[in-house]
């Protein structure tokens, strides 16, 4: 239901770094990430996401038709305690990572467990991130980027005093004991403020927002995660959400495998109906209602040979004001690294 249809795509990502000095620890590199999508006998669009209700991206290796690419200058300081990226740059690269909730290629496919749904990051645009290490076991990052970008020009476009996105963020390393044996995990705080182009009517908007993001391992080859955000709806797709999960290698002693499921609970906005093309049938332009979204996923991982990764990953969704009662999204997704 919402889209009764199948997708076929192949993604392409290329990335590479060029060291142009480095003395004592310390460097100067050029960082260079190319990404694009083609539909393989079927349509890249209509988007599967906004298709059932999500707003952001279903699949998250889903960068549209467009080739975007990320190019930046990073350097780091004092022997790599301070580093300091500028140029286009895609925030969620450098902000609410995770230990399990964080890569589509090899872990759970959704933006929503990527990240926070209701951090307002914008596509890969013009701006700079600094990172310094307070102690071993805590990092705090900056960023300050164009939050009018769509990702696929210069990065420029749009760039104004009015139109930032300001990111201030605490990531804590811990130690704790868990079923008598020490164990790692992190704790991430992150405080926003962003300041857009009003979409209803003339001028800039802005507000602020928050999320908690934490990983821990409980066992030898279990991980867990937890995230939970908050945002001004008028600048953001979802005011709340919270999502949670669990991944576990080598299940069942299956050397070669790895498997997760994580659930999500999101509150959609206005702005989040409108931006992701959620219209009312016949209303001229009037978006859906905001709604409540829900959302479960379990993947597993095979690896086949040393470079090729494969297996199946399964997403339930339901949206009721989107007009999704529950839909089961079926995939396959194989990569191959070289």
């Amino acid at each position: 239901p919402g889209s009764p249809h199948a997708k076929s795509l192949l993604w392409l990502g290329i990335s590479s770094t060029w060291t142009l000095w480095h003395n004592n620890g310390d460097y100067g590199q050029i960082s260079f990430a190319v990404q694009n999508n083609f539909g393989m006998g079927t349509p890249l669009t209509p988007y599967l996401g906004p298709g059932v209700g999500d707003p952001t991206g279903i699949n998250n290796i889903l960068v549209g038709p467009d080739t975007t690419v990320q190019l930046y200058w990073q350097q780091s300081f004092f022997q790599n305690r301070i580093r300091w990226r500028i140029g286009k740059i895609s925030d969620a690269s450098f902000f609410d990572r995770n230990a399990i909730a964080y890569d589509p290629i090899s872990g759970f496919m959704s933006v929503d467990f990527n990240q926070s749904l209701s951090n307002p990051f914008p596509s890969r645009g013009f701006g700079t991130v600094l990172s310094s290490d307070i102690g071993d076991n805590v990092t705090i990052r900056s960023g300050i980027l164009n939050s009018e970008s769509t990702g696929t020009t210069s990065g420029f476009d749009g760039l104004a005093w009015g139109h930032l996105l300001t990111i201030v963020e605490a990531d804590i390393r811990i130690f704790p004991e868990v079923f008598g044996a020490q164990r790692e995990g992190h704790l991430r705080f992150m405080g926003w403020y962003n300041a857009i182009e009003n979409p209803t009517g003339p001028g800039n908007i802005g507000g602020p927002g928050a999320t908690f993001n934490m990983d821990l391992a409980v066992a030898d080859h279990a991980t867990i995660f937890a995230r939970v955000g908050w945002g001004t709806p008028d600048v953001t797709v979802s005011n709340f959400a919270v999502s949670t999960g669990i991944a576990v290698s080598s299940p069942f002693g299956l050397d070669t495998c790895q498997t997760g499921i994580a659930v999500e609970y999101a509150k959609i906005t206005s702005y989040g109906r409108s931006v992701s093309g959620l219209f009312q049938p016949g209303g001229a332009g009037i978006p859906i209602a905001p709604g409540e979204h829900y959302m479960l996923e379990w993947y597993w991982r095979v690896r086949a040979t040393e470079s090729t990764n494969t297996g199946p990953v399964i997403q339930v969704v339901r949206d009721p004001g989107a007009g999704i009662d529950t839909s089961i999204i079926w995939g396959w997704r194989t990569t191959i690294s070289f």
